[in-house]
């Protein structure tokens, strides 16, 4: 079953990692729909210039820093006007408030916030820690503590729900929640030996075609899949509950090693019923999909056409400042000509008779390549949504009078 949605999962998890890619400066790359997996473009000729003009990363950056300055407020209200529901109102919503700040939820919804961004989905999950709070006793020699809530972000990457086209996670049959765990961490939280099994993540290595230009070179990295060393793959399988399981199930495996099978633990459903402990943020709805999309992901095609036009705005230029030159057949040496050519006060020999080398003239760059370029400009502040006063700290310009 995990296989299986690891496959209905995979076209956005592509996107995703597109997404990643793009934000991070590397640009030159794309989808391979039949192999499944993020590509380098190819070079079309060795003198081709590949420089990002990355703006998406300023772009997303001011999203995050104005989604920062967004905090929720934790509130209880009354139930009636009566003194005592009033005094219990208040005294919850300073519970709530410490809650809020025990559990730095702060800077948790930064990091929630980043995930949005760039994948269009993120997950909270909610759950209790036993090991939490003060010492309050023992049993048969164990210690026990008070416990407390425990509240963290899920990366979508984790995240495999039943079906990919259920919009609500209350909707959903099952989900499944996997993550990569230390083969010891397992052993101290289930106390099972479990094997170290293959596990992929993402790493660094050096651009095969480069991402430089003509004069620059390259000095870029890519992604790609690495195995990680003592680790399994920890499976959450969470079943909400129906006739024949009505408190819901909840099992959990690492390399076929069962760690527990029982009904679900948290009865935080509607009616104090059993219900998933997971809570999605998506930063643009998508009507029909559990996944949401993002503003980064409208804004790839505009980043991919500028980093043309300004690519060929500079092979333009190459043209202009190295030069080509025309040479009339068998008139000099050419080994000595291409090594030398454009060096300042070098003295080239032509044969008597034959007509001595000139430069090729070039039109003028077209106005249209200046003015696509402007336009680039106005889609990235028009589809992001990210004001010009907000990305330069200054008002847009034809703007005299206002505040």
């Amino acid at each position: 079953e995990f296989n299986r949605r690891q496959q209905d999962r995979r076209p956005f998890e592509l996107q995703w990692q597109l997404n990643i890619e793009f934000y991070n400066g590397n640009q030159q790359v794309r989808i391979n729909t039949v192999s499944g997996s993020i590509e380098e473009q190819p070079l079309a000729y060795w003198w081709q210039e590949r420089e990002c003009f990355n703006q998406l990363t300023p772009l997303i950056d001011t999203r995050l820093s104005k989604l920062s300055r967004v905090r929720p407020i934790l509130k209880a209200r009354p139930a009636t006007g009566d003194m005592d529901d009033i005094n219990a109102a208040k005294v919850s919503s300073k519970l709530l408030m410490a809650a809020y700040n025990n559990l730095d939820i702060k800077s948790k919804q930064d990091s929630a916030n980043t995930w949005s961004e760039l994948c269009g989905t993120v997950f909270w999950k909610h759950s209790w820690d036993a090991t939490k709070g003060e010492l309050i006793g023992d049993v048969e020699g164990e210690p026990v503590y008070e416990g407390d809530i425990e509240q963290y972000e899920v990366p979508p990457f984790e995240i495999f729900p039943e079906s990919c086209w259920v919009e609500d996670i209350e909707n959903q049959r099952s989900i499944i929640h996997a993550t990569a765990m230390h083969v010891k961490d397992i052993k101290d939280l289930w106390g099972v030996d479990v094997d170290p099994e293959s596990v992929q993540v993402l790493t660094l290595e050096r651009s095969k075609f480069g991402e430089g230009s003509l004069v620059y070179g390259s000095g870029s990295f890519t992604t790609r899949a690495q195995k990680k060393e003592n680790h399994a793959i920890v499976k959450e399988y969470w079943e909400k509950p129906t006739q024949q399981y009505p408190n819901g199930r909840l099992i959990i495996v690492a390399n076929k090693k069962l760690l527990y099978s029982g009904d679900m633990p948290y009865r935080i459903g509607d009616d104090e019923k059993p219900g998933y402990p997971f809570t999605k943020q998506v930063c643009l709805k998508r009507a029909g999909c559990f996944w949401g999309t993002t503003v980064l992901q409208r804004l790839i095609p505009v980043q991919r056409r500028y980093n043309r036009i300004k690519n060929a705005i500079a092979e333009y230029i190459n043209r202009v400042t190295i030069g080509q030159v025309a040479v009339e057949e068998g008139s000099i040496d050419m080994d000595d000509f291409e090594q030398d050519a454009a060096a300042p006060g070098k003295v080239i020999e032509y044969k008597a008779g034959t007509r001595p080398p000139e430069y090729l003239r070039f039109p003028e760059l077209p106005a249209s390549l200046r003015e696509e370029e402007l336009k680039c400009l106005d889609d990235f502040t028009r589809i992001s949504g990210v004001s010009e006063i907000s990305r330069d700290s200054r008002a847009p310009a034809g703007v005299k009078s206002g505040i």
